[in-house]
C-alpha cells in the first residue's frame, strides 16, 4: 500500500539514508514535516515500511526525489512502484515538467518512464568549513527569485521563501547565491551567475563566514565551468548525478550554477 509517509516512516527512512552515506538536509527534512508534509509518500506491505520517496510540486514543474527501499527489500519492484505513485503524484498537481537527479542504477527506470537527461550535477564540498568572520550584510530576496525565474521559467516564490527564512542571501554584482545553515554542513544554492570574478568574490564571502570544521556542501551542473573557482577555494568533487526531466521544459540551464537542494526538490 502506497500512503502519505508517517513520522515513523521518516525516522525509518533518515535511518536507512545514513546508513547508505545519503545527505538529507536540516532544512529539507523540516519542510517534509511541514509544508511538504503530504509531499512524502510511503509504501508499507503486512505493515513493514518498505520505502519512501517525495514528490514535491512547484508551479510549473514538479521534483521526485529521496527514493530509497531498504537494502534487504530490494529487487521487488518497490522502487518502481514508489517512482510511479510519485510521477502520479505530481502530473494530478497539473506540472508541466518532471525532474530528477539520477545514479546510475536508476537511470534505466527513469528512461524506460520517458525521463531524458538533460545535464549533470556534480557535488563539491568543503569539509574544513570556513573561517567564522562576520557574516556579511543579509541581501534582499528580490534578485534571487528573478535570476530563479529566469533560469527555470517559472515562480518558485514559495520554495524561496521557505529557503530564506534559515538563510543567508549572498551576493556580488548579478552572482547571487543562498547559503544554507545546519548543524553539520551548509548548502550553498540555489546559486545562479555567469561571471568567474564575480563568482569568485561570492564564494570568498561564503567561505569567510562559514564556521570552521562546518561542511560546505554545492551540486552544480558539470557546464556552469565553476570548478577551477570552486577547487581555489578548498572545494573537491564528491561524485555526480545525472539531471533528467520530462514533459515541456522552460529551463535555461546556462543561467544555473548549483541546485537549491541536493538533487530532491531543485
Amino acid at each position: 500500500m502506497i500512503r502519505p509517509a508517517t513520522e515513523q516512516d521518516r525516522r525509518i527512512f533518515y535511518r536507512c539514508a545514513d546508513e547508505e552515506g545519503w545527505r538529507v538536509p536540516q532544512v529539507e527534512r523540516r519542510l517534509f514535516r511541514d509544508i511538504w508534509l503530504r509531499s512524502a509518500l510511503a509504501l508499507s506491505a503486512g505493515g513493514c515500511f518498505c520505502g519512501l520517496v517525495t514528490a514535491v510540486p512547484h508551479h510549473e514543474s514538479g521534483w521526485i526525489g529521496n527514493l530509497m527501499v531498504p537494502a534487504s527489500l530490494r529487487g521487488r519492484g518497490y522502487g518502481r512502484r514508489l517512482f510511479l505513485a510519485a510521477v502520479q503524484a505530481l502530473q494530478s498537481c497539473g506540472v508541466r515538467s518532471l525532474w530528477l537527479t539520477a545514479s546510475a542504477q536508476g537511470q534505466p527506470l527513469y528512461e524506460k518512464e520517458g525521463f531524458a537527461p538533460v545535464g549533470q550535477i556534480e557535488r563539491w564540498v568543503r569539509s574544513a568549513g570556513g573561517l567564522g568572520c562576520s557574516v556579511p550584510k543579509e541581501e534582499p530576496l528580490a534578485p534571487l527569485r528573478q535570476a530563479d525565474r529566469k533560469a527555470w521559467g517559472e515562480e518558485r516564490s514559495p520554495f524561496l521563501t521557505q529557503l530564506v527564512q534559515c538563510g543567508h542571501i549572498c551576493r556580488s554584482g548579478d552572482a547571487v547565491l543562498l547559503r544554507q545553515p545546519g548543524d553539520d554542513m551548509q548548502i550553498l544554492g540555489p546559486w545562479y551567475g555567469r561571471n568567474l570574478d564575480e563568482q569568485r568574490q561570492l564564494l570568498k564571502q561564503v567561505t569567510d563566514c562559514a564556521p570552521p570544521g562546518t561542511e560546505l556542501v554545492t551540486d552544480v551542473l558539470a557546464t556552469s565551468g565553476l570548478q577551477p573557482v570552486l577547487a581555489e577555494h578548498g572545494f573537491a568533487p564528491a561524485g555526480s548525478t545525472l539531471l533528467m526531466a520530462k514533459g515541456k521544459l522552460s529551463v535555461d540551464l546556462d543561467q544555473i550554477v548549483a541546485l537549491g537542494s541536493l538533487g530532491s526538490v531543485g
